[in-house]
């Protein structure tokens, strides 16, 4: 599919005010995972997003969005009051990615599940991950695993899991 053609499924969605008195008013699950859509596709789904008030479950992994892409998707999360369900696992997003996430997660009022498994999330990027948990009201589940982080992240995350119920899966890039 590409970046260009997750492009025109977030167009079709919502994310471009042109085309908002026909935006999507029904579809609730989209899965678009293994689609190469890099960057710009996670650039459009975010704008998607922050417009689209139906879609609850964005199954979005293996796109290789990087830093940049989580950081688009994170803004959305900022003002998206529906999307409940969000799984970036696998894209590379990093602790810069990681980090926008938990920035996000300190205002957002719905995402009750995140799956950023398998994504080179080190300390740094845990540590701002769990700030957001710790502030986040409506968070339930959280899958970390495969990532990179050590002790250091490691801790924060314990501590943000049990400031709140909040379930976080740790195997820290380890065996399972």
């Amino acid at each position: 599919v590409g970046g260009t053609g997750v492009a025109s499924v977030a167009v079709a969605l919502g994310s471009n005010p042109n085309y908002m008195t026909a935006y999507n008013t029904t579809l609730t699950y989209l899965n678009i995972q293994c689609c190469q859509a890099f960057k710009s596709g996670a650039t459009h789904v975010g704008s998607m997003l922050k417009t689209n008030l139906f879609l609850r479950t964005l199954v979005f992994n293996d796109n290789n969005i990087g830093a940049e892409g989580a950081t688009a998707i994170a803004e959305s999360l900022k003002v998206n009051e529906c999307l409940s369900n969000l799984q970036l696992a696998k894209n590379t997003i990093g602790d810069r990615g990681s980090t926008a996430l938990g920035d996000a997660l300190r205002s957002n009022i719905r995402l009750s599940t995140l799956n950023v498994a398998l994504n080179s999330i080190a300390d740094e990027g845990a540590t701002q991950l769990a700030r957001g948990m710790s502030a986040n009201s409506s968070l339930s589940l959280v899958d970390l695993s495969q990532n990179s982080f050590g002790a250091s992240g490691g801790l924060y995350l314990s501590v943000a899991a049990k400031s709140r119920p909040v379930h976080t899966v740790d195997r820290g890039g380890g065996p399972c």
